[in-house]
């Protein structure tokens, strides 16, 4: 292997860092290995690798393509649009402001899981173990109070977008940012995940041949624009907040902090399943109400799509009670 060298720093050579990718459990093929590493933190990562493969996770990546057509029906993966609804279903409501709530997404995960094949060798998926061949859809409403819709044919709310992302890159006041939208339903969201915001389920894949009804969107309830959801592959992740990696924390110290920034830069951010969540603000997964237990399990990473907070929506899942499901966007409000 030859060393690079760069005045006082060294780096690893590229096939050094793709042995070091491979030890760990990652794929080679899918980082950016023309960053380059430096020679202290491919050291310390070889030492850690035993232990640091024990964080990995699988994510079904997901790809988007606008609607060309008319509105799918049935239990397809998709975000926006119109939901699969049973005929005796009720569109949810916010528990804040009484109003309709807005339909985001719906996810057959069964479907997913099958389109893409995953190597027996593969990490798993979830921390619960079935998530691996779970099935159903997955379904997610929330408020849209305080929140602008980004759609094409409505300028205003298009503008209001574009100002509030100015606002938080010019790394204003949250004063300043709080007097640019108004803070409601949408304010609750970030203080409490079971706030009623929001509106999760996940039908059962026994309940998805049933009858189907044809819902219209409640007057007045925005419609977001149909993204088509399909499942592109699978990659292995490598998750920082894991409680096993507190003693490689101590011990390797800031060589992992800066092999997260290296990995980071050379990944990507997206749509997907399982994996770990693209945490900005660091790990914040809710207690579940039931049993008290740090709901780890990520159901959904989501880019955020069409509103206006350029943040990830993560939904989360508890690994003892699976039925119970967490929403959350991944932004501070202090």
């Amino acid at each position: 292997h030859v060393e690079e060298e760069d005045g006082a720093a060294s780096y690893a050579s590229i096939d050094e860092v793709r042995e070091l990718v491979h030890a760990i459990g990652l794929d080679p093929e899918a980082l950016k290995l023309s960053v380059r590493m430096e020679r202290a933190v491919h050291d310390s990562l070889s030492q850690a690798a035993p232990t640091l493969r024990k964080s990995v996770r699988s994510a079904i990546e997901l790809e988007l393509s606008a609607l060309d057509g008319p509105e799918p029906t049935g239990p397809v993966s998709k975000l926006g649009g119109v939901p699969w609804l049973k005929p005796d279903d009720q569109w949810p409501t916010c528990k804040c402001c009484g109003q309709p709530l807005a339909f985001f997404a719906q996810l057959n995960l069964g479907a997913l899981r099958g389109s893409v094949t995953l190597p027996p060798s593969s990490p798993p998926i979830g921390v619960v173990p079935e998530l691996s061949r779970s099935s159903g859809l997955l379904q997610l409403w929330g408020c849209t109070d305080g929140f602008r819709i980004e759609d094409p044919q409505d300028p205003e709310a298009m503008m209001a977008a574009a100002v509030m992302r100015e606002a938080m890159a010019a790394d204003l006041a949250q004063e300043d940012i709080d007097c640019l939208r108004d803070i409601d339903c949408e304010d609750a969201t970030y203080d409490n995940p079971f706030g009623g915001t929001e509106f999760l389920r996940l039908v059962p894949q026994e309940e998805l041949g049933s009858a189907q009804a044809s819902p219209t969107p409640p007057s007045g309830v925005p419609v977001l624009p149909t993204d088509l959801v399909s499942a592109v592959g699978v990659r292995a992740e490598l998750g920082f907040e894991d409680s096993e990696l507190r003693e490689e924390r101590w011990r390797v110290g800031s060589e992992l902090g800066r092999f997260a920034d290296w990995l980071e830069y050379s990944g990507g951010h997206g749509n997907w399943v399982g994996g770990w969540a693209d945490w900005l603000q660091g790990p914040r997964y809710p207690e579940c109400p039931k049993c008290s237990e740090p709901m780890t399990n990520v159901l959904f990473n989501w880019d955020g799509g069409a509103i206006d907070m350029d943040v990830p929506a993560i939904v989360t899942q508890c690994p003892k009670c699976p039925e119970q499901l967490a929403f959350l966007w991944d932004l501070e409000l202090d």
